[in-house]
């Protein structure tokens, strides 16, 4: 569970955004992003690199709380980069190879501060096959001793271009593969994020252009554990609101950020648990209507990541020999959600989620400058808005289960009922900004090449 304290800590420090004298820490600075067209932020590190390139340039944040200065260091890993992610707490950085073997893609498992194998990693590079020589991108996933990457391929079928993705999930110290999921003609893995150590959720969509498709396979959120195998099969399917036929996924999105078991690295107790976390779901839908797609406004869904992991009485379905999945249908898990419309640009950082706090941009009618929302769903903050300090009615927001929780879209077959409460907090002033992200210590705004620090 989260720091009851802390989180209204939190939620206090936070609301001093709005205050003309107490915008933010004074600390707070800006600097200038390298040229290159890779880059990472987490754990208060920000990471820049070029494809094709073996450098990485790393910039660890000021920390006004703890009185952390500023630190900048620069590494040569001897490898082209294709793409790569870290966790400064571990001093690991995972690199995908830009060099492809035929259908092979390598990735190597090095250190952060030395730029070297990594001293832990017995199989410092791996290898996963896929179905073309190439790929268009990768998205990496870190979480302890877990690697998840998503390749994202696609292939020539029927004179089509069909999304050929490939997912593989790696234990980096021992370099065994625990994971490997592919995309099949109807099924494309669309997107992942870890749950826990033994967990991992899985958004699967469905080939909605192609020829012939099995209307059948619907899209869902699957949950496989990795005791069950490379080739496992899911343990639980969770499934979306029923929708009309003539309507699809076109995309899908989850984030959920990974929380470190406190080390030499991490001294400090994480904000969460790792089983207790905010994951966000983000879909795009579309209509068919009289042979065209409209595409309708995306939808995301908040949530705990302990959702996914309770059990469920059985509802069904055996999707293998000898193999069975819980269904979970939307009914028996939709009211532990939080829906929302939220209209924002197709970016992953424009809501940002860490910990419990969802963080995001909202307009002010005036081009790149925003105000910060922050979506608070700590119980313990949600609880006690009535002793936080006295401020503004206009400047907190309490959503209880019974505002914006009732959804009657036409996409749908039926209503859709989302109660989650959360504590928003919305700073009275704009800032100019293009993206907007989060950590446990900081808030960063992206505008052009500059990125500002602002500590809490």
């Amino acid at each position: 569970m989260s720091g009851g304290i802390e989180g209204i800590l939190r939620a206090v420090q936070f609301s001093a955004l709005d205050e003309e004298k107490l915008i933010f820490n004074p600390q707070s600075y800006c600097f200038q992003m390298e040229y290159g067209n890779l880059w990472e932020l987490y754990g208060g590190v920000y990471a820049q690199g070029a494809m094709g390139h073996g450098m990485l340039k790393f910039r660890k944040a000021m920390v006004a709380t703890t009185s952390e200065d500023e630190r900048v260091w620069e590494i040569n890993t001897g490898v082209p980069i294709r793409d790569f992610s870290m966790d400064v707490f571990q001093d690991l950085v995972v690199l995908v190879d830009y060099r492809n073997t035929g259908s092979e893609r390598q990735v190597r498992f090095h250190s952060m501060s030395t730029g070297t194998p990594h001293p832990l990693a017995k199989r410092p590079v791996v290898a996963i096959n896929a179905t073309e020589p190439r790929f268009e991108s990768c998205n990496i996933a870190i979480n302890n001793d877990l690697v998840g990457i998503l390749f994202q391929d696609q292939i020539l079928y029927a004179n089509q271009r069909l999304e050929s993705n490939v997912l593989g999930v790696w234990a980096w110290k021992t370099g065994d593969m625990l994971l490997r999921l592919p995309s099949t003609l109807d099924h494309v893995v669309e997107t992942m994020c870890f749950l826990s150590s033994s967990h991992i959720l899985v958004g699967w969509r469905t080939l909605f252009y192609r020829e012939g498709i099995n209307r059948q396979v619907m899209p869902s959120l699957d949950v496989y554990e990795f005791s069950k195998g490379v080739d496992a099969q899911p343990s639980k399917r969770f499934l979306l609101p029923k929708m009309k036929e003539t309507a699809t996924v076109l995309e899908f999105s989850i984030c959920c950020d990974s929380t470190p078991t406190p080390s030499q690295y991490c001294p400090r107790p994480f904000y969460t648990s790792p089983d207790h976390r905010i994951c966000k779901v983000q879909i795009s839908l579309g209509d068919e209507l009289d042979g065209m797609l409209t595409r309708e406004s995306p939808m995301t869904l908040l949530l705990f990541t302990h959702t996914f992991l309770r059990d469920y009485k059985p509802m069904g379905a055996i999707l293998g020999e000898g193999t069975s999945t819980t269904i979970v249908p939307w009914e028996l898990w939709g009211e532990s959600t939080r829906l929302t419309l939220w209209n924002s640009p197709a970016s992953v950082y424009s809501i940002c989620v860490n910990g419990l706090r969802v963080i995001r941009k909202i307009s002010t009618g005036v081009q790149q400058h925003f105000k910060i929302q922050l979506c608070d769903f700590n119980p313990y903050a949600v609880s006690s808005i009535e002793s936080l300090p006295g401020k503004p009615t206009s400047t907190y927001r309490y959503v209880n289960s019974a505002m914006e929780s009732t959804f009657n879209m036409h996409i749908f077959t039926q209503q859709v009922y989302t109660p989650l409460p959360y504590l928003e907090v919305t700073t009275k002033r704009s800032f100019e900004a293009r993206d907007v992200m989060l950590d446990h210590d900081n808030v960063y705004l992206v505008r052009g090449r500059e990125i500002e620090v602002l500590s809490f």
